[in-house]
């Protein structure tokens, strides 16, 4: 994963309060709101070592909750109290922050290019839920169980699809230069409880990757799009994975609304169930202190997905095959 990549940290409604704690590669961060803008540094203060994340705003800076030093975005020392004139050599750890689609976005390592917003989910004029969550896995390793059709079958057996009743279809590939995607045709609409919902066999699936950390689901019945997901991965650390998520379906009447409220209740508990394997899964990997490489047939966004966070172009697999879903 390039660190020169914009990854986001926090959501916007956080600050409301204050500045937020939050973690990118293994950096501790705070970030906040000021007059001017989004900071971002490193969370802690260069005299003591406080963390500045239990400090307040003060216009545009960020204050230390020990000794009162104020620090600006570019982390600057604009004040201290104790001096009549702040010297101007100290600064504390600074990286660039930027809003977007109401989240926070960092760059831990500059470059040359300035924050570039992803693509706009399309516009389904909808009823919309937001959520976050942190969970203990890989990014590749969360980008492939959001996206992974055939353990749901197992994972969340009975809930979203049923061992008993899957279904022979033939899956599609495609991809760009930095995005990769498989499509599911109508019969490999989830049979289980989850159906009953959103009704079954009506519904193409598209389940895809973009750079730097995006994963995207969506439901299309007559070419016309009537769910649709986003998740936000950004790595926390190597086996830390935070998760910004919102949730469209097709419309805005109260129905809609309630659909999509169902939704996010059943998310959270697929999540909770993914959360599980998934930890068990970084245990095992830490425990054995290797990480298995094997990519079979069926993994069609795997190998793709690994090619995007090393900054590459990802492939189509030479070979598409069949699967029960």
């Amino acid at each position: 994963m390039k660190k020169s990549a914009w990854y986001p940290v926090a959501a916007t409604r956080d600050l409301r309060a204050g500045p937020a704690k939050a973690q990118l590669f293994g950096t501790p961060l705070v970030i906040w709101r000021g007059e001017d803008g989004y900071g971002a540094l490193a969370d802690i203060c260069p005299h003591r070592g406080a963390p500045l994340s239990e400090g307040c705003v003060d216009k545009a800076a960020i204050t230390c909750p020990y000794h009162g030093w104020r620090f600006g975005p570019d982390g600057q020392c604009v004040a201290m109290p104790a001096l009549a004139e702040t010297p101007s050599r100290i600064r504390a750890q600074a990286f660039a922050a930027a809003e977007h689609d109401g989240l926070v976005f960092v760059q831990m390592e500059a470059s040359r290019h300035d924050f570039a917003p992803p693509p706009p989910q399309q516009d389904i004029a909808s009823a919309t839920r937001e959520d976050s969550v942190t969970i203990r896995a890989s990014l590749a390793d969360m980008a492939e169980n959001i996206l992974d059709t055939t353990h749901t079958s197992v994972v969340h057996a009975g809930y979203l699809r049923q061992a008993t009743r899957r279904q022979l279809v033939q899956p599609e590939v495609r991809c760009g230069a930095d995005w990769i995607e498989v499509v599911y045709p109508e019969s490999a609409t989830p049979s289980g409880l989850v159906s009953r919902l959103f009704g079954t066999d009506c519904y193409e699936i598209t389940d895809r990757f973009r750079a730097p950390g995006i994963a995207e689901v969506e439901y299309r019945c007559n070419g016309r799009i009537e769910f649709a997901s986003r998740f936000y991965l950004s790595p926390a650390s190597d086996n830390e994975t935070r998760i910004f998520s919102r949730l469209s379906i097709r419309g805005t009447s109260l129905l809609s609304q309630l659909k999509v409220s169902i939704v996010r209740a059943m998310l959270r508990r697929v999540v909770s169930e993914d959360e599980e394997i998934l930890g068990l899964v970084t245990d095992n990997v830490e425990r054995f202190g290797r990480r298995p490489g094997l990519i079979a047939p069926q993994d069609f966004l795997r190998a793709g997905i690994d090619a995007i966070l090393r900054g590459e172009a990802p492939e189509r697999p030479d070979h598409v095959p069949q699967i029960y879903v």
